[in-house]
């Protein structure tokens, strides 16, 4: 799947299902840039012009050694978010009494079980990041926070060509689900993932 398609669907997923603007998308460089480039290149990329204090969370995704992708959301939900959103359905919002939620997942479609190690690693790379932003631009927001690791059970992808389809799946389903924390419990039969390619290229040529 090409990486164009990802970033274009999931940004299309956001302009239809996320409105408020609550979800950022961080480009699939950036991210990559903030898990595995020098200091030298994270100072060439800390979104300078990014107000994150306007949002709750943040979406991504990463290439890994060119031939694999894999999710990665962050979310944020301060104490006034969470009775807002108990004000507006006091039903099905029970994983965020852990408030405030400050929590990173990393999610690989095909090993659910490693997901832990990645989302720590990715949660040491990203405070460095939102550390370096902080003391460069005084970027305070999301830099002062103590991050943690987290983890979503899903399925996994049962050939080597799905990675992609997973991902933007995945995405859609943490985009449609927020502020609750998505089950991404999605069928993953050969037929199932050619009906989902059918259905995410309809949605995509109904947004061009």
């Amino acid at each position: 799947m090409a990486l164009q398609v990802i970033e274009a669907y999931m940004r299309a997923t956001l302009n239809q299902y996320d409105p408020a603007h609550r979800i950022f998308q961080i480009d699939h460089y950036t991210n990559g840039v903030i898990l595995g480039g020098s200091r030298e290149q994270m100072s060439r990329h800390l979104m300078r012009n990014v107000n994150l204090d306007t949002v709750d969370a943040a979406v991504s995704f990463v290439n890994v050694n060119n031939n694999h992708w894999r999710f990665l959301v962050s979310r944020l939900q301060q104490q006034k978010d969470l009775q807002r959103t108990l004000a507006e359905d006091n039903c099905g919002f029970r994983n965020y009494l852990h408030v405030p939620s400050r929590s990173l997942f990393v999610m690989d479609p095909a090993a659910a079980e490693q997901h832990l190690h990645l989302s720590t690693t990715a949660v040491q790379c990203y405070n460095r990041y939102f550390r370096m932003r902080q003391n460069l631009y005084g970027k305070q927001v999301w830099g002062s926070l103590k991050w943690k690791a987290a983890t979503i059970p899903h399925t996994v992808q049962q050939d080597t060509t799905s990675c992609g389809v997973f991902v933007m799946q995945m995405a859609k389903e943490a985009i449609q689900s927020f502020p609750a924390i998505p089950s991404c419990n999605m069928k993953n039969s050969p037929r199932d993932m050619c009906r989902l390619r059918e259905e995410m290229a309809e949605e995509l040529l109904s947004t061009s």
